[in-house]
């Protein structure tokens, strides 16, 4: 668990009622976890939003609104809506992201617009979708049926009046589907029995639009009360009249999905002479109900997505989530949250120095007596922030009077790396980058450099320069920036003449935005085959060509920084995180068995993922004749391996297995390994012995695994192993 300490965001004051203002501000302990049986109301505005949890089991009634467009961009210009919920779902769900079924209540953009782009996410599957059929096949009802097609979901819209649908212990009887075409008035309520306790979720439906007489029948059938009440159209003026209320069972409580400020004092007034208890979701961060077989206890979920203190990935008040772009299948294997009151020296160090510093000697002698200028540094609890001004450092680190506060993994007069050694991987961090007027010559940037102890990975190989010979191959880099300037610009370092003199750039792109003055998430995938960018979850560029991997074979170094002259300028770091594919044995090959989420990544190619081709777990893959699929792997150099797969298909067919050292950059192949294998109507064991070519020091050397159907109909393959076997 990623542990942020709590942030207390201020309540904020209104002025339509002050007896309103002294009843929802009752306090809620903080939710963290507990119970089986939970409805999560979820904290999104004047917006719904609302998670069913039962025994383990998970589905979604609306989303909210989407934060991305069609086109990618960003809409809200802070987080909130879709990829909150979706990054909540993952976090209760323990990573899954599985729902059974999810509810759309209507087709407006505040309901089944961020739905839509939750149903994209790769991370989250959902089984069924229950939606009222619209006349009209349009806008976010038209992308739903489009979504729903690509990810394969059932949708169901016949017969669903009184229809009822189990979710663990849960039963949810739908309610008020007639009359689609009457918009809010038309949405579709959900009546959820569990526990001996009822709550009525009433979409955006007003009181004195529902069709009272049906829906009173089905009420009254389920003990004359009402336990929770998810008001009906947010408390918006004109809801849920008085004269309706008088229809309605005793309510206990009444929960509005909206904005404190936004309550219509009238429908607030009428639900008090009810007699209910009333929370909105955005005094306590969202609601969570939690049913057990003598109560309903109700907590502070404590999330505001739309502060930059309450950042969306808090969970139970604790925790800020890594961004979507995170691959499914990766574990957690180093990270920094910068809770405490000082550095970790376990994982930092603070004497600034870099390969191209090396190479031009710069501060050179102040970097062997270890006399280096110390940054700015001081901590938040949960952030450190990295600055520059006139007194911090106490002298500048070059004569054009530039300074620079800096933390990196790598310590260039001991040699010493304190990041973990493994290769490639997902890195992220968040930053916010500021600074004042009258700073100059600014830079805050988030990069990856080569270790030291010399100039050995500057110098190309083949070359000698800088009293060194290069090991590094042209075309790969040596530096890779995340993000610098107060831009978001990333850039390859690569190019440098025999000599030994920088050339130019074999990488470079601009992201387009003000990255200026707030939180932005920054991450790469680096992987054998190339190097993936995203900037708040999306990705932004990719370097990812077979033939021309600039993605090196050997451990960087982390640097984060910011540069200025003058003025004060400031580089906030909230997190930084690196995952690892989670291989769990001696097994070096990530997603061998195709479990990772129902996705072929890291593979390429034309197979599909299956649950017909799983010989264990859940899923395997499918190779229909002429189809392939393709992985590259770092192993050791100069180290014997088996490859190991199970296969099965029709008698007589026929599948190619091959592994492939390739040169660093080109991909070329150096030699190959493997043959065809005849699979059987039964699942069989085949291997593949190989050993990998040598490579400099402690480098990796990269394989390509390659699986090809050269039959005539389709075979299975699960279960594939590559172990050492010395």
């Amino acid at each position: 668990m990623f542990t942020k300490k709590l942030v207390v965001f201020s309540l904020l004051l209104f002025s339509f009622s002050t007896t309103i203002n002294s009843q929802f501000r009752g306090e809620l302990e903080v939710y963290r976890g507990q119970g089986v049986n939970v409805v999560h109301f979820l904290n999104t505005l004047c917006q719904d939003a609302i998670l069913l949890e039962s025994n383990g089991k998970f589905a979604l009634v609306d989303g909210a609104e989407p934060d991305i467009n069609a086109a990618g961009q960003e809409i809200l210009e802070r987080y909130g809506h879709a990829r909150y919920i979706a990054d909540y779902i993952l976090r209760v769900t323990n990573g899954a992201g599985k729902l059974e079924f999810v509810i759309v209540t209507h087709p407006h953009v505040d309901h089944l617009g961020g739905l839509n782009q939750i149903l994209k996410d790769p991370r989250i599957t959902v089984g069924k979708a229950f939606s009222q059929k619209q006349s009209a096949v349009r806008g976010h009802y038209a992308t739903f049926l489009d979504v729903a097609t690509q990810r394969s979901i059932e949708v169901i819209s016949d017969d669903l009046e009184f229809k009822t649908i189990t979710l663990g212990d849960m039963k949810i009887t739908l309610l008020n589907t007639l009359s689609p075409e009457r918009g809010n008035f038309g949405s579709m309520m959900q009546l959820v029995e569990v526990s001996g306790f009822n709550t009525l979720l009433m979409a955006d439906v007003r009181g004195d639009s529902i069709q009272a007489a049906e829906i009173n029948s089905v009420l009254r059938a389920a003990n004359a009360k009402l336990d929770i009440v998810k008001v009906g159209h947010h408390g918006l003026r004109g809801d849920m009249p008085a004269a309706f209320l008088r229809l309605l069972p005793q309510i206990d409580v009444a929960i509005y999905t909206n904005h404190e400020q936004w309550v219509d004092g009238i429908v607030w007034q009428n639900i008090a002479n009810h007699g209910a208890k009333q929370y909105i979701t955005s005094v306590f961060g969202g609601v969570a109900s939690v049913f057990d077989a003598k109560e309903i206890n109700h907590f502070a979920i404590n999330e505001d997505p739309y502060t930059e203190d309450g950042f969306y990935g808090r969970r139970f008040a604790e925790d800020v989530a890594t961004s979507q772009a995170l691959p499914a299948g990766m574990k957690l294997v180093w990270a920094d949250e910068f809770n405490d009151a000082q550095l970790d020296t376990t994982k930092w160090f603070t004497d600034y120095y870099s390969t191209i510093d090396f190479v031009n000697k710069t501060n050179y002698e102040k970097m062997r007596t270890r006399t280096l200028p110390q940054p700015g540094v001081r901590f938040t609890g949960n952030s450190i922030v990295l600055f520059v001004d006139d007194e911090t450092p106490a002298e500048p680190y070059w004569r054009s009077g530039r300074k620079i506060s800096s933390i990196q993994t790598y310590d260039w007069r001991t040699d010493s790396l304190l990041l973990d050694n493994r290769l490639g991987g997902f890195f992220e961090a968040r930053i916010k980058r500021s600074a004042t007027a009258d700073a100059e010559m600014l830079n805050g940037a988030f990069w990856f450099d080569a270790p030291g102890p010399d100039a050995r990975y500057f110098v190309e190989k083949g070359n000698n320069a800088h009293d060194v010979s290069g090991v590094r191959p042209r075309g790969q880099v040596f530096e890779i920036d995340l993000c610098e300037y107060m831009n978001t610009e990333i850039v390859l370092h690569g190019n440098v003449s025999p000599e030994g003199v920088f050339q130019r750039n074999i990488g470079h792109h601009i992201v387009r935005g003000v990255f200026r003055d707030r939180w932005v998430v920054h991450s790469m995938l680096w992987t054998p085959a190339g190097l993936k960018f995203y900037v708040d979850g999306q990705q932004v560029v990719e370097f990812w060509n077979p033939h021309d991997i600039k993605s090196p074979n050997y451990a960087m170094s982390v640097l984060m920084g910011m540069y200025a002259r003058g003025g004060t300028s400031t580089m906030e770091v909230d997190y930084i995180r690196y995952y690892h594919w989670d291989l769990g044995d001696s097994n070096h090959l990530p997603n061998p068995g195709f479990e990772y989420h129902a996705a072929l990544f890291p593979w390429e190619g034309t197979g599909k993922v299956s649950s017909q081709a799983a010989r264990t777990g859940t899923r395997g893959v499918e190779l229909a004749p002429g189809d392939s699929i393709t992985q590259f792997v770092y192993l050791d150099h100069s180290q014997p391996y088996l490859l190991k797969f199970w296969s099965k298909g029709a008698a007589g067919n026929k599948i190619e297995a091959r592994v492939k050292n390739i040169t660093q950059v080109s991909g070329a192949t150096e030699n190959s390994y493997g043959a065809e294998f005849i699979p059987e109507e039964a699942c069989i064991e085949n291997e593949v012995r190989f050993s990998t070519t040598a490579e400099f020091g402690n480098h990796k050397k990269t394989v390509k695994v390659v699986f090809r159907n050269t039959g005539r109909s389709v075979v299975a393959i699960d279960d594939i192993r590559i172990e050492k076997t010395n």
